[in-house]
């Protein structure tokens, strides 16, 4: 069956179904009805009261808006919102934009001033006088006295104030005039190259231990009083800087020491001389006497040893008269 495929109502085809289509096919005819006039019309949602002929009519207004002065058009606003008119008649919200002058005139010091021209005042900038209440440029006291400092005041007379400066006090809140501290302690710090803190309340004198930065400023030697003096008592310039002459011997209050033939050079202290000193124990020494060797002795003799004190070729001595062993000689005394 012939069977158009479209979305809106624009694309339906009026010579369809044909004749020779099936009336079972019929329904899908009308779905694609249902379905195109829902896209073409998918907000209006109640009856549309209007005549098509009052519908064209109001498309065609609409297409013909302009912003220009033009007569019985719709007025559409340019790209910047704005647009052309003649004689617009409304109920504005006020003129400032335009006026020239005030819509009703005010009086200023006497004078009408509607803002169209400027005005002069008598007695302020040409001859005349002002009609002002009050007695301002007559007075000689106020029209009710003040009170300040507790002393009343009505300006025809000076006054004293207790405490100020005639004997008395005034009171006042807090406790300025009998305070011997601060209510509240504050800090001082030190900032910079220089760091320290400390905490004053005002009822004693307080110090700071400073501490300098390190490598945060530098001094030349003038800047250090008596360092130059210092320095130069610590050497006698004589014997400094001087070239010392091949052959000289130094000599301190116990060893001489010769410079000249290699001096004391790590080269002439061989190795067999350090293998010596090395095997000489601690505390050895070289002039013993007969006890000393004796005591020494004493102390490895015995079996094993090499040395055996007590015998005699490899006997032992005894004073018994008689005895069985036959490594022991007994000696009757």
């Amino acid at each position: 069956m012939a069977l158009e495929s479209s979305t809106y109502i624009n694309g339906l085809v009026v010579t369809n179904p044909t004749s020779s289509d099936n009336i079972s096919d019929g329904d899908n005819h009308i779905r694609l009805l249902k379905s195109t006039i829902k896209a073409t019309f998918p907000n209006v949602t109640g009856a549309v009261s209007g005549t098509h002929t009052a519908i064209n009519s109001a498309v065609t207004e609409a297409n013909a808006a302009t912003n220009a002065n033009t007569a019985s058009k719709i007025v559409k606003r340019d790209g910047s919102g704005n647009f052309s008119a003649g004689t617009i008649t409304a109920a504005l919200s006020g003129n400032a934009s335009t006026a020239s002058t005030l819509q009703t005139a005010r009086t200023i010091g006497g004078v009408s001033f509607n803002g169209g021209a400027n005005i002069n005042l008598p007695g302020v900038n040409t001859t005349g006088n002002q009609n002002t209440s009050g007695n301002a440029a007559t007075a000689t006291q106020l029209a009710t006295a003040r009170t300040i400092g507790g002393v009343s005041f009505n300006g025809t007379a000076n006054i004293n104030l207790p405490g100020v400066n005639t004997a008395g006090n005034q009171s006042t809140s807090g406790n300025a005039a009998t305070a011997s501290r601060w209510a509240t302690a504050r800090s001082i710090t030190l900032t910079g190259d220089v760091s320290g803190t400390t905490t004053i309340r005002g009822d004693a004198n307080v110090s700071i231990s400073a501490t300098v930065a390190d490598d945060s400023h530098n001094h030349i030697i003038a800047n250090v009083d008596g360092l130059q003096s210092a320095l130069n008592a610590k050497v006698d310039d004589g014997q400094v800087l001087t070239n010392v002459p091949a052959g000289a011997v130094f000599t301190d209050t116990n060893t001489t020491y010769s410079v000249g033939n290699g001096g004391l050079t790590e080269i002439n202290f061989t190795s067999a001389l350090n293998s010596k000193l090395a095997g000489i124990e601690s505390g050895a020494k070289g002039d013993q006497t007969a006890t000393e060797i004796r005591s020494l002795l004493t102390t490895v003799d015995g079996s094993g040893s090499g040395i055996d004190a007590d015998k005699v070729d490899g006997y032992n001595i005894s004073t018994s008269a008689t005895g069985s062993d036959a490594n022991t000689i007994y000696f009757r005394t």
